[in-house]
């Protein structure tokens, strides 16, 4: 059994797959087996995949039908036999020293979760994010506590970012169909099962923004869709053991972010903005965290209050 599974969901990544790869083949880490899963590409992935892996041995390459990121990494765990899952995705890489890094944490602290700052990467160069998913403490967390920072939005939603134990993953997996919010379903799962959770603000994992990979897509009516599926996932799995206020609000923001990347029309007429406005009448101000989401509560609260008083009239 090695160490580390490291699994790489591919779909059209043939401008990155190699610097992907490379990144973590590179270390020279032997406890780890990385396997690649192309699912379905139709550009020369899998051409590039192929010189991949004649050039590692340690590479395994599986090609499948086409079935989304989630059923990729599905895919992934079941070929897998690590102790730990790392993810990471094909248009993404990580700095020098990461397995050697994870394999000390690990070992120090034996975490059944571990999660981990980033960097963002661009054309212009990799630097520190300072958006709010940003870890700024490093610190032990109990399951409640974890949850808790998640739904607050202090803890990054992307799997890639984390370290999960085999044994409690179990037969969890990824939802299959859905394109916004699969990670965020299976970390609340995942957590779920935790006794203990440890952040470390240290960055070895370099989210890329230059690219247009698996998890960089032009906005969606169906990723609308998912994230409202994702979000009713969470409120059923969690709703009864924890605050309903907090989980309101978790789903508050990302409808929020999701109708302000849609049109018009979507934005204030859909059955999706129909959802949040429910959430903007449950909602206690007081409950919000930020500025920005408080001055989009009051907007939206207004738009809905007054578009619903002239329907009636």
């Amino acid at each position: 059994m090695p160490r580390f599974s490291v699994i790489i969901p591919v779909y059209n990544s043939e401008n990155y797959i190699f610097r992907c790869v490379d990144s973590i083949m590179s270390q020279g880490y032997d406890d780890i087996e990385v396997l690649v899963v192309n699912d379905g590409s139709t550009d020369n992935t899998r051409k590039s995949l192929d010189e991949l892996g004649l050039k590692y041995d340690k590479l395994k390459v599986y090609h499948k039908i086409n079935g989304g990121v989630s059923s990729a990494r599905n895919y992934g765990l079941e070929k897998s036999s690590g102790e730990y899952i790392v993810f990471v995705d094909s248009d993404d890489y990580v700095l020098d020293g990461y397995f050697s890094f994870l394999h000390k944490v690990l070992d120090e602290n034996n975490p059944d979760c571990l999660i981990l700052n980033y960097f963002v990467g661009s054309d212009r160069g990799v630097f520190e994010s300072d958006c709010k998913y940003t870890i700024r403490n490093s610190c032990p967390l109990s399951r409640d506590e974890s949850i808790e920072l998640f739904l607050k939005g202090l803890i990054p939603p992307s799997s890639c970012v984390k370290v999960f134990k085999r044994s409690i993953i179990s037969d969890l997996k990824f939802p299959i169909g859905v394109s916004i919010g699969e990670d965020a379903v299976f970390t609340i799962f995942y957590l779920l099962e935790c006794e203990n959770v440890l952040i470390d603000i240290n960055r070895y994992y370099v989210y890329s923004q230059d690219s247009g990979g698996v998890t960089k897509k032009n906005f969606t009516k169906k990723k609308l869709l998912d994230a409202l599926g994702s979000v009713e996932l969470i409120h059923n799995k969690l709703g009864g053991s924890y605050d309903e206020q907090l989980l309101n609000y978790y789903s508050f923001v990302v409808l929020l972010r999701c109708l302000l990347s849609s049109d018009l029309k979507i934005m204030f007429f859909s059955d999706e903005s129909f959802a949040l406005s429910k959430l903007t009448f449950s909602l206690r101000f007081s409950t919000l965290i930020g500025g920005k989401h408080k001055l989009a509560f009051v907007f939206y609260r207004m738009f809905y209050y007054f578009s619903f008083l002239f329907r009636k009239i």
